[in-house]
């Protein structure tokens, strides 16, 4: 009830109304958007499960771009998708022939493998400390969000995605380093202000960044996120001010608006009123011309 009283409380805050037949209460999990959600965390909704594993191997270029956004739909569920999926992403660059072969078919197989069993997802609370873990290799970075609840670490989310050519030739230390900071820039609404352990397996990025060893480039990747990342922000609360000023001059147009109703329905009652006194004008002199009448008749006799 707590939760539900909170969140009804930020429904109204914000003048939002919800639809009776669209809520469920009191369930211990619920379906919503492909997922299943649940107080142990969100997981794959079973039916999409089914459908990726009754797949039947693509043989054109859009069956296969059917199937690889089927499954990003879900890659936060992968780890390491991006590496996993590499042979098949590659039939989609400029020039490339659309050929199914081996490496295709095993990647294809693997994905379907994987899926019977994936990991149920905490969702991530704020007030627990993060521990953001990355690797990448050749061909691909990669990253997992985990927290500690008090069972022990948990996931929260994966990612990874693959390197583009100029990033394949970078040095191992950079191609680590970038798979940190693509990880921040995914889940900077998480870790923006929060505390995270970054954990890496490439000792070099341990060394003070006041080392003479980090380039330009390293420098501008490591500092210059965190400046854009709050000049982001400030942008954003100025486009929230914004917004609120433009609220509030709807506002003020609306009132201005619901004044001049109302003076229009004042003016429309002085008319109706201008116009009964007429009809009463009207009827006063009805009567003058009865008695006029009237009183003609009474002589002529």
């Amino acid at each position: 009830l707590k939760d539900l009283t909170a969140v009804c409380s930020l429904l109204q805050q914000h003048r939002l109304i919800t639809k009776g037949s669209k809520c469920e209460f009191r369930k211990h999990e619920l379906e919503f958007l492909g997922h299943v959600i649940s107080i142990d965390g969100v997981k794959i909704d079973p039916k999409k499960i089914a459908t990726i594993q009754d797949w039947k191997p693509p043989t054109n270029p859009r069956e296969f771009q059917s199937f690889l956004g089927f499954v990003n739909y879900v890659r936060r569920f992968i780890p390491n998708m991006a590496g996993v999926t590499s042979p098949l992403t590659d039939l989609l660059k400029k020039g490339m022939f659309y050929e199914w072969g081996g490496e295709q078919q095993a990647a294809f197989k693997q994905l379907k493998n994987f899926l019977p069993t994936p990991p149920v997802l905490r969702i991530a609370d704020p007030h627990h400390p993060f521990e953001l873990i990355t690797n990448t290799s050749d061909l691909a970075t990669g990253a997992v969000l985990i927290q500690d609840f008090g069972e022990g670490l948990q996931p929260i989310a994966y990612e990874s995605r693959t390197l583009n050519p100029a990033e394949r030739n970078y040095p191992v230390h950079d191609k680590e380093l970038l798979a940190i900071v693509h990880a921040f820039k995914v889940w900077r609404c998480h870790l923006t202000g929060a505390d995270v352990t970054v954990r890496t397996d490439h000792k070099s990025l341990y060394i003070d960044k006041t080392a003479k060893l980090q380039s330009r480039k390293r420098k501008r990747e490591g500092e210059g996120e965190g400046g854009r990342e709050r000049e982001r922000e400030r942008e954003r609360e100025r486009e929230r001010e914004r917004e609120r000023e433009r609220e509030r001059e709807r506002e003020r147009e609306r009132e201005r608006e619901r004044e001049r109703e109302r003076e229009r329905e004042r003016e429309r009652e002085r008319e109706r009123e201008r116009e009964r006194e007429r009809e009463r004008e009207r009827e006063r002199e009805r009567e003058i011309e009865r008695e006029r009448e009237r009183g003609g008749g009474g002589g002529e006799r």
